[in-house]
């Protein structure tokens, strides 16, 4: 599995607003989800919105209305958030 660039740079630009004790935490749980989103889409490379997902799913299992404008703004919806639930990650 692969990073795109962008993803890479999306996902350190969202863990910005981390505070640095969970920073990494966050940042690794979001790279494994988002690589499982790129695995459940079979998709061979991590794009920036599985990096979105990711790193939404990373923070919490439920969105907040900053998670809500974040998929807004990556054209993605509540439906993608939900599609694949805790167990299958």
């Amino acid at each position: 599995m692969t990073w795109e660039k962008s993803a890479s740079d999306k996902l350190e630009e969202l863990l910005q607003v981390v505070r640095d004790p969970f920073r990494s935490i966050i940042r690794n749980n979001a790279q494994r989800y988002a690589e499982a989103y790129a695995e459940a889409r079979r998709t061979p490379h991590i794009t920036v919105k599985e990096a979105v997902l990711g790193f939404l799913r990373a923070r919490s299992h439920k969105l907040t209305s900053e998670g809500k404008m974040i998929l807004s703004e990556y054209q993605l919806t509540e439906e993608d958030f939900q599609n694949y639930s805790q167990s299958q990650i």
